[in-house]
């Protein structure tokens, strides 16, 4: 391998290594092979765990994935990320391994080009799992931000908050999409959310803006709260949730160019309901 190893050497290496790894993404045994061989990989290359620290997190995030703990991220990016385990792993060095720096030089390339490609995905995605997984840390309101809210509906903002976890309904065409939500935020007596407006949510939000989100606390009871996505327009808001919950801001900020597009249902109601018992209108 040549000492100049650039780029686009890389980018072509990823590129050409995506098939294969969509393949293998549709065999979980497959890719628990390849992280095997990858961790025993890692093990002989050490200079690499210094200059790529983020490996573990990328590996973490594809297991996630596979095991489908975690589905917030594009099965391009995780067939990204497995192209580049696959050339760590299976590459053939024309330069002996004798000489570290050299030999290693194009592992290093390609695996710092999928993380710089896939940071966004892996800030999230480090967010998820520092949070509990599946969860994102329930803000305290800034006091600077007015967070006064009817009684009815800091019941709905409470009960979300025992939830932990709960799931954002849109339809995509005639499909419906569920994902896992975390974070809300009481914001001038509203009780709000955010979406990324990179991502298919806030698309699907905005062609039909009718959704439901669901929760369901450790006691067994569960909340359907039922309206029409308004999306605010002062950025304001973007900036007290970020405040809020600051670590988001690794993914919203003025480098990646991604904003978090807040909203609150309007035409609301919610309803708690008892596993063996009748539903009760909290709003």
């Amino acid at each position: 391998m040549a000492l100049d190893f650039n780029m686009e050497q890389a980018k072509s290496i990823l590129d050409q290594g995506v098939g294969q790894a969509q393949e293998l993404i549709g065999d979980p045994s497959k890719i628990s092979d390849l992280l095997v061989q990858l961790e025993a990989k890692l093990k002989e290359i050490p200079v690499i765990g210094e200059s790529v620290s983020d490996i573990p997190l990328m590996v973490s995030m594809v297991k996630s994935y596979i095991t489908k703990e975690y589905s917030a991220v594009s099965p391009k990016v995780i067939a990204l990320l497995v192209s580049a385990f696959l050339y760590l792993v299976k590459r053939k060095d024309l330069i002996s391994d004798s000489i570290p720096v050299v030999g290693y030089a194009d592992d290093i390339a390609v695996m710092g080009l999928a993380l710089k490609l896939c940071q966004p995905e892996l800030a999230a995605f480090s967010a998820w799992r520092e949070n509990g997984g599946e969860r994102l840390a329930d803000p305290e309101v800034p006091a600077e931000t007015p967070a006064e809210a009817p009684a009815d509906m800091t019941k709905v903002n409470d009960f979300l908050t025992a939830a932990g976890t709960f799931f954002l309904a849109t339809v995509d065409g005639s499909q419906p999409k569920l994902r896992p939500l975390g974070a809300h935020y009481l914001l001038d007596g509203r009780l709000m959310f955010g979406v990324g407006d990179f991502k298919d949510v806030y698309k699907q939000l905005k062609a039909n803006p009718r959704t439901e989100i669901v929760a369901c606390k450790p006691d067994g009871h569960w909340m359907r709260y039922t309206g029409k996505a308004v999306f605010e327009t002062d950025p304001k808001y973007e900036a007290a949730a970020l405040e809020a919950s600051p670590n988001l801001k690794g993914i919203y900020n003025e480098q990646t160019g991604y904003h978090m597009m807040m909203f609150h249902l309007e035409e609301a109601s919610a309803v708690e309901i008892a596993v063996m018992g009748e539903g009760v209108s909290l709003l």
